[in-house]
């Protein structure tokens, strides 16, 4: 039977992957696109030579047509070029108006996107009644999407990456930061191995803050990249060396045991390394570095953050008691942290209600048996742990951010108190305050002194700033010089403190315009017996007579120390002989009611007044105390 040709260009029309069958099952007809993937040779042949029958499994061997009408039928066919057979879906039915003929339309399903390469079928092959051509654009879009979805998989992969990555890093040194402590620390304590034991290392450095203070923020990097080369050395291939943040680091380093002698050999070469001075933009910078260590075991009971607070803690106790040392922790640090929690609570109440108050230690001149003037010292009046001296809360206030606060409370209210004694007539000359590197670099801080001064009809003559040595480290440097010579030029009176206990050379003496050194107590406890400091205490006040700068003693205790001194050419004393620091109240009786001159007489200091001769022979003294009195 064949298909006329009405039939045969209706079919080419509307199914162009479509054919006619007669009841043999023999192709009579084809339409172009379909004859473009099977072949020519493919009419009057057998339907079932060409196609293979795939499904339904139960008709694969029937070779009948009529059984196939009206089924989805899957067949596949192999082209000359393709590695392996295409399947197409075909469904079949009757010609109502030619009997004994049958109509089929091919379709490829999802091989079709490979079909139309590989048979360069175009858009023109597809008839508008046809869907597949829609199919094809749909499976090219998901093509499309899908490489995207994979490509965005990847870069977000990436991405994901790079974040851990930098979650984890440290980006100004490179060092792992304090996240990646925690993993590790929790997988040492979690799933370490039984046995396996690491130290804990916390490296805080000393002084840096004075180093972005004076040489700037850039200078201070400088310096944290040098550490961190420096601690990754000491980590060695298999410990590591972590920023947890400002100018604190931690190492990790496996040990086979818990003995402290290789460790605290290490740590003392880490503090040599870290303490060597270093150039920087031409200026010499010098730092320190104070080291708490403890212990991290695998299936210990303690947590990540019950370690890192042991080293803390153990660092706490060098901060406390000096710097530059080394420190183990041992169990009974557990209890003083239980009081540095319930301060450090307590401190911005404290603050609130006026808890912080300033104490007077008197400063005598032997000479004239007159007060000289009066250092102020904070206190804190804690109503549950009593009167605390700076050594309890000054670490806790300088992690609070408080020192600052605390220092402006101490400042108002001890000149309000030199106001009132001014009043009532007594006798003292100024007030001594001490000042930090920190508060010699801030901008603020003349101009806030300028104004309680003025503001209470304080002479600025009456009031003296004291710089610790540390400060005139290269004191040459324009901004310590600048800050030194601000203060100076204003009117305020500046004392050196602790004079020969830092590194600040002669030429940084000279540099600041200070008026008064202070020897520094180690070298005036046991002077009396001590020939070595005796050397080097008239070294001083040689020095400070040529400079015609005054010279104070501080720490003294003792009247043979005293006798000492004076004989040295040093006769304004401090220290515990002459009074400790004490409350308002109790400085003010001591300065209405104490003779002074009576008291360095009993002192025996009388004997050892210098003479006439032995005045002029100290003119820079002589001059600077007629020109006070």
């Amino acid at each position: 039977m064949k298909a006329s040709t009405a039939q045969t260009a209706f079919l080419d029309q509307i199914l162009p992957f479509g054919g006619f069958v007669d009841g043999e099952g023999k192709i009579v007809h084809l339409a172009p696109s379909l004859k473009k993937v099977v072949g020519e040779q493919a009419v009057q042949r057998r339907f079932f030579d060409v196609f293979k029958v795939r499904s339904p499994r139960s008709l694969r061997k029937s070779q009948e047509i009529s059984q196939f009408l009206n089924e989805r039928v899957s067949v596949e066919f192999s082209a000359p070029d393709a590695t392996e057979p295409f399947v197409l879906r075909v469904h079949l039915c009757p010609t109502p108006a030619t009997p004994g003929l049958y109509v089929f339309n091919a379709s490829f399903g999802v091989q079709l996107s490979k079909a139309v390469d590989l048979f360069n079928l175009t858009e023109r092959d597809f008839s508008p009644a046809d869907p597949s051509i829609d199919l094809l654009y749909v499976m090219k879009t998901q093509s499309v999407l899908l490489a995207d979805s994979q490509a965005m998989a990847t870069r977000l992969k990436e991405a994901k990456d790079a974040a851990m990555k930098l979650a984890l890093t440290d980006p100004l040194t490179g060092l792992p930061n304090r996240r990646a402590l925690s993993r590790q620390l929790e997988t040492v304590l979690v799933s370490g191995r039984l046995g396996e034991c690491l130290a804990v290392v916390h490296v805080d450095l000393d002084h840096f803050k004075r180093v972005n203070d004076t040489l700037g923020h850039g200078a201070g990097d400088e310096v944290l990249s040098r550490v961190s080369e420096i601690l990754i050395r000491a980590a060695g291939e298999h410990g590591m060396a972590t920023r947890i943040g400002g100018d604190e680091f931690v190492l990790l380093i496996p040990i086979d045991n818990d003995a402290q002698e290789p460790l605290l050999e290490m740590a003392q070469q880490l503090i040599r390394e870290i303490s060597q001075p270093v150039m920087i933009a031409g200026y010499q910078a010098q730092i320190s570095a104070s080291i708490g260590i403890t212990f991290a075991r695998a299936g210990e009971k303690k947590s990540v953050d019950d370690v890192l607070l042991e080293a803390d803690l153990a660092l706490y106790e060098i901060k406390t008691n000096g710097r530059g040392r080394i420190h183990f922790y041992d169990c009974s640090l557990s209890s003083r942290q239980a009081l540095v929690q319930s301060l450090t609570r307590d401190l911005e109440p404290a603050i609130a209600s006026g808890q912080f108050e300033p104490f007077y230690q008197v400063q005598v001149d032997a000479l004239t048996g007159k007060v000289y003037g009066a250092e102020v010292l904070a206190r804190w009046r804690h109503p549950v742990h009593g009167l605390l001296t700076p050594a309890t809360f000054l670490v806790i206030s300088e992690r609070s951010k408080l020192t600052e606060t605390i220092d402006a409370c101490i400042l108002t209210r001890a000149l309000d108190d030199f106001v009132q004694w001014k009043e009532r007539g007594l006798d003292l000359p100024h007030l001594c305050f001490n000042i930090t590197a920190d508060k010699l670099s801030d901008s603020t801080f003349l101009e806030t002194l300028e104004r309680e001064t003025d503001a209470r009809g304080i002479a600025r003559s009456e009031v003296m700033i004291e710089l610790m040595e540390s400060i005139l480290i290269d004191g040459g440097k324009p901004a310590v010089r600048a800050a030194a010579e601000d203060l100076a030029a204003a009117g305020f009176r500046l004392a050196l403190d602790d004079f020969g206990t830092g590194r600040a050379s002669i030429a940084s003496l000279i540099a600041v315009p200070v008026h008064l050194v202070k020897i520094d107590r180690s070298f005036v406890t046991g002077i009396n017996t001590d020939s070595k400091r005796q050397m080097l205490t008239q070294a001083i006040v040689s020095l400070a007579a040529g400079l015609r700068l005054e010279v104070l003693a501080e720490g003294v205790e003792s009247p043979e120390e005293a006798q000492t001194l004076t004989r040295l050419g040093c006769w304004k004393f401090q220290g515990y002989l002459f009074s400790r620091p004490v409350p308002p109240a109790q400085f003010e009786r001591l300065l209405q009611q104490t003779d002074w001159l009576a008291f360095c007489s009993e002192c025996g200091l009388e004997d050892d007044w210098p003479t006439h001769d032995e005045l002029l022979s100290h003119v820079g003294l002589a001059g600077a105390r007629s020109a006070a009195s």
